[in-house]
């Protein structure tokens, strides 16, 4: 729900970018990498307290990733990379955190995450994405409740 929440709030919140051409119209898709850009760079170092312990949890978490090795789909741990700490990359993370549970079972530790772990990640990332949607007033504003 938050995420979808986030979601609505990034394209009526001046942060959408085209999409697939439907006839005369363009699907609306959230822009978190322009959104990332309009956060303070300092972002995570900011923060304080709870939010501190989110920021790392997610940033530091092992996501997955559906892959085929010889003709097998199964999970892999992320290639590991130099991730920083900028709004971008913990974006990604929820973003990957996401794929990981729209793309697999949630209800079991297939995908990686123990179930205790998976659920402290999923609260850890409302409480980011709120923490940064209050940052900027328009998607604020929407993320609120505005409409259309």
């Amino acid at each position: 729900m938050a995420n979808a929440r986030y979601e609505f709030a990034l394209k009526v919140g001046g942060f959408a970018r085209l999409g697939k051409i439907r006839g005369a119209a363009a699907e609306a898709k959230a822009d978190a990498k322009e959104f990332a850009k309009a956060l303070p760079q300092d972002f995570v170092a900011r923060a304080g307290g709870a939010l501190a312990k989110s920021c790392e949890r997610l940033l530091f978490s092992s996501p997955c990733e559906l892959v085929i090795i010889q003709g097998q789909v199964m999970w892999q741990l992320f290639p590991a990379t130099a991730r920083g700490t900028s709004p971008d990359d913990l974006l990604l993370s929820i973003r990957q955190l996401r794929n990981s549970l729209f793309h697999g079972n949630e209800s079991s530790g297939v995908q990686g995450y123990l179930p205790d772990q998976l659920e402290l990640l999923l609260r850890d990332a409302v409480a980011v994405l709120e923490a940064c949607v209050a940052m900027v007033p328009t998607v604020a504003k929407a993320y609120a409740g505005a409409t259309l």
